[in-house]
């Protein structure tokens, strides 16, 4: 798989981050470690959220989400909880869609490490 052909990276994104990475060693690693660590947590917290039926906690899982990813350069995963975002009841009529969300982690997680080590 050619990483900087995935739909799962914003490439330009990460781009910069090497930039930043070439002044500050260390810092596009740390960036994936938090986000790594954080990730399950959220996944977590938004079963819980759902079970709860507490649609304003979904809504703030999801931006957080979206963020985050989108400042590690996980476009694919951003623009999904960014729809989650802005409609957590689609929960109700897709709950497939928490395990999208995994997916798109696990799937943006692996994409992510490719284009770092290549």
């Amino acid at each position: 798989m050619d990483p900087t052909a995935s739909p799962l990276l914003d490439i330009e994104t990460l781009d910069e981050l090497r930039l930043l990475d070439q002044v500050k060693p260390g810092l596009l690693d740390q960036l994936i470690e938090r986000f790594e660590a954080k990730r399950l947590g959220q996944l977590t917290a938004l079963e819980q959220a759902l079970a709860g039926q507490q649609w304003s906690e979904i809504k703030s899982l999801a931006h957080s989400l979206k963020g985050g990813a989108g400042s590690i350069g996980l476009i694919g995963l951003s623009r999904l909880a960014a729809q989650l975002e802005s409609d957590p009841q689609a929960l109700l009529l897709n709950p497939g869609l928490l395990g999208a969300l995994t997916r798109a982690m696990d799937e943006g997680m692996k994409a992510l490490r490719a284009w770092r080590d290549q």
